[in-house]
C-alpha cells in the first residue's frame, strides 16, 4: 500500500498474490506469474493426469491461503483435507506425515515447500 503514495516502483523477484499487485496500483513489477496463476496451472496439470484425491499442506500464512483458494477453484478431484502447520520442528512434521500416510492420496499439493524443507534441514 505504500507504493502509490511514495511514488515508488518495486520490482518483485518472486511470485505474489494478485491482491499485492492491485494494492500497488500498477507500481509493482514481477518477474513471475501471480501465485493464483501458478496454482491454477498446477491444478490443471493434476486434472489432466487423472489425479482424483489430494491433500493440501502448507505453513499457515496468507501467501499459502491464496495458493489454496486458486487451486480449489480449478482442481476437479477431491481435496481430502487442508493441513496447516505453524512450526517447522520435526515433531510437528512427523505427526503430519503419519496423518498423510493413512489418507490414500494420489498427490499432495504443497504450495510452498521451502519452510517444510527448511524444517527437515534443521534436524
Amino acid at each position: 500500500p505504500f507504493l502509490p503514495g511514495a511514488k515508488s516502483v518495486a520490482l518483485l523477484g518472486s511470485s505474489a498474490p494478485e491482491a499485492v499487485y492491485k494494492l500497488s496500483r500498477g507500481r509493482m513489477l514481477s518477474t513471475h506469474h501471480s501465485i493464483e496463476s501458478e496454482s491454477e496451472f498446477l491444478a490443471q496439470i493434476l486434472n489432466t493426469r487423472g489425479i482424483k484425491r489430494t491433500a493440501i499442506l502448507f505453513v499457515e500464512n496468507q501467501f499459502s491461503r491464496a495458493h489454496e483458494a486458486a487451486f480449489r477453484k480449478k482442481f476437479s478431484g477431491t481435496i481430502v483435507e487442508t493441513i496447516t502447520y505453524s512450526s517447522s520442528e520435526s515433531s510437528q512434521l512427523k505427526t503430519i506425515a503419519l496423518r498423510l500416510k493413512g489418507m490414500d492420496l494420489d498427490a499432495l499439493y504443497m504450495p510452498d515447500a521451502y519452510p517444510l524443507l527448511q524444517g527437515f534441514g534443521k534436524d
